[in-house]
């Protein structure tokens, strides 16, 4: 029971990491984006080589190939997520004493993880 609940925790744990890289990432490709654009007005001007700009572009492609790559880890930890929570709702299910203790703080997991993906509604643990 401990190591479905610890499973939960960890999977809840990796997703939140994931996520906050994820919009890290975001602001850096946004960030990206203005650079490379600011390279191509300097170039248009005069004011630089065109190095700056292929420096740039390469700078955007690199933040924008690490924000795809979070986002498909956001997606598999959403995953882990919902079978350590699946797997943890089967042993609450063969263990009905322990269902006041771990079934609130699941519930509560999920809430956050709806909230945080956008789903303002509550659906049922188990």
């Amino acid at each position: 029971m401990l190591k479905a609940v610890q499973e939960v925790r960890d999977a809840l744990i990796n997703y939140r990491k994931e996520k906050e890289r994820s919009a890290s990432l975001r602001d850096a490709v946004e960030a990206a984006r203005a650079a490379e654009e600011l390279a191509k007005d300097q170039y248009r001007n005069g004011l630089s080589d065109f190095n700056n700009v292929l420096d740039a572009q390469r700078s955007l492609l690199s933040f924008q190939e690490e924000l795809a790559v979070s986002e498909g880890t956001v997606s598999r930890n959403t995953v882990r997520l919902y079978k350590a929570l699946g797997a943890a709702g089967v042993l609450l299910k063969s263990s009905p004493a322990v269902i006041n203790i771990i079934l609130p703080k699941m519930s509560l997991i999920i809430l956050r993880l709806h909230i945080e993906q956008g789903r303002y509604h509550i659906c049922p643990a188990i």
